[in-house]
């Protein structure tokens, strides 16, 4: 629709040992494990050819040392359907996410090791790469209700198998396989639990077969796309029919209403309502899960604006799962609107330590760094997130808005431009682009985007918030503050974050911004 701007292929290279690599989706260098770096991206900033190695950003920058760690690699699927991946993933997933509680092993972010899924890659050469001593390897072959999973443990340090097994078993039958296989794992690393840490792996969300797969289905398509989510919410729907106390269901639909009104899918009065209600009644079916207090405090903070008890029920998560990442998440963002910028980076920092190579992380770090007016680093950071995933639209929306403080308006258009593509128009990334227009002196492009917004109000959801945007880029101080006041009337889930952006610095001391801002219970 809107100001296309194509993406070309680029050469990648090995900024350690100089290898050079025509496959743009690869992006680590498969003799060192460096970070690749394209043409232009070199040329552009030469200071990033410094990126740390694979091993060291996916380790947090600490080794692992002595402490027993693991790589879990997505499953292969050897099913006769394709549309079985969702199960082998998700298996992967789930065993992650519960060796992930145990403080007695390191276990490798889902996103480095999936960046291996569909490589030819030798096993010592993963582990190596990942830093671990460690790699899980194993294929699902499902048929009807049966299933068929080979696992093997695999050392590092010289290839040689310390542990494998086959299951032949009924699809009901895949908490026991899920259990037996953590425990293997455990015993093999001769890591020894006490009785409440086996108990953790031996934690149960549902004990419906069917619920489950849904349940994974809907992980699957966590994609922040509209389809993405009503895709996923439609799954975790159906499973919460098969079983009604599916607690984590409850928390998936709780915070995938939230990302529909964070990203202006819903109006805030529609998601609010949803959001909530799943939220509460997660907590109130299983108050020992991180996911429940997570998505519980996300609801206080996003359309309920009350950051102090958000915090708390965050704090309840972290406690439970120190590695849950919606919670570092929504912790650093609740922190954000405090002002609190210290901790902010704190929690950004954890998060990258849980998974270095989620796209979203780093964009969130991005954009943390925009808010706190670093505007240098929010645009390495921005770029490093490209490196990342080239079409990962908040990336390139923080990087425009950060180019747009910078006065570097024609790179900002162009990064807009990339992020109003990708993003599927989203309105916000849209106003945004608008603003940079009239910032740059192009009121014309500004007030035709305008327009263009009004009339998609008709059929679609456009918060006040984005007029308020590109009015005070035009100066029209009045209807900024009509449009503002609009957004705190229907409570629009972006507008916190919109009063401590740094665009809005020249009528922050405007009494009505003041006491907006008292409203929403900013400092």
């Amino acid at each position: 629709m809107l100001y296309w701007k194509s993406l070309t292929l680029r050469m990648k290279h090995c900024p350690v040992c100089q290898q050079t690599y025509q496959d743009e989706t690869l992006n680590f260098c498969l003799e060192d494990g460096s970070h690749l770096v394209s043409d232009d991206f070199i040329s552009n900033s030469p200071t990033l050819v410094n990126i740390p190695s694979f091993s060291n950003i996916i380790s947090g920058r600490h080794s692992f040392g002595q402490i027993p760690s693991i790589a879990i690699l997505p499953f292969v699927n050897v099913s006769a359907e394709a549309d079985n991946e969702y199960f082998c993933v998700g298996l992967a997933e789930e065993l992650i996410n519960a060796l992930m509680k145990l403080d007695k092993i390191r276990v490798a972010a889902r996103t480095s090791t999936f960046s291996f899924k569909g490589r030819e890659t030798d096993v010592r050469q993963i582990g190596q790469a990942l830093n671990v001593n460690t790699v899980l390897e194993g294929s699902v072959r499902k048929a009807g209700n049966r299933l068929r999973i080979n696992v093997q443990l695999i050392g590092v340090a010289d290839g040689y198998h310390l542990w494998s097994e086959r299951y032949d078993r009924e699809l009901q039958d895949i908490f026991e396989i899920q259990e037996e296989i953590a425990l293997a794992i455990v015993d093999a690393l001769k890591v020894k639990l006490l009785g409440d840490e086996r108990a953790v792996l031996r934690k149960r969300y549902t004990e419906n077969a069917e619920a489950y797969e849904l349940y994974l289905k809907g992980r699957l398509w966590n994609r922040r796309t509209v389809d993405g989510f009503r895709s996923a919410i439609g799954y975790f729907q159906k499973a919460i029919e098969l079983d009604n106390d599916y607690a984590v269901a409850y928390s998936g639909l709780a915070d995938y209403h939230l990302l529909l009104g964070f990203y202006e899918i819903l109006p805030p009065p529609v998601a609010s309502e949803k959001a909530k209600g799943f939220a509460l009644k997660g907590v109130e079916l299983d108050n020992t899960l991180a996911e429940t207090h997570s998505s519980y405090g996300a609801t206080l903070g996003g359309f309920d604006w009350n950051w102090e008890t958000a915090r708390d029920e965050y704090e309840k998560a972290i406690k439970i799962n120190p590695n849950y990442l919606p919670a570092q998440q929504y912790y650093a963002m609740n922190l954000a609107v405090k002002g609190d910028f210290e901790k902010v980076f704190e929690k950004a920092r954890r998060s990258l330590e849980i998974d270095p190579l989620l796209p979203i992380i780093n964009a969130n770090l991005a954009w943390f760094y925009y808010l706190a007016r670093q505007y240098e680093k929010a645009e390495e950071q921005a770029r490093l997130t490209i490196q990342i995933e080239p079409n990962h639209f908040s990336a390139h929306w923080v990087l425009g808005i950060t180019y747009g403080q910078m006065k570097r308006f024609d790179e900002a258009v162009s990064a807009l431009q990339t992020a109003v593509n990708l993003s599927s128009n989203r309105p916000f990334v849209v106003a945004d682009l608008a603003r940079i227009f009239a910032g740059s002196g192009k009121s014309a492009e500004a007030r035709k985007i305008l327009k263009k917004l009004a009339e998609a109000s008709k059929e679609n959801y456009i918060s006040p918030v984005n007029y308020a945007k590109i009015h005070h880029s035009l100066g029209a101080t009045e209807k900024v503050f009509e449009y503002l006041e609009k957004g705190f009337t229907e409570r629009a889930v972006r507008l916190p974050y919109l009063l401590i952006d740094p665009q809005f610095d020249e009528i922050r001391d405007d009494e009505r911004f003041r006491e907006l801002a008292r409203k929403v219970h900013i400092k």
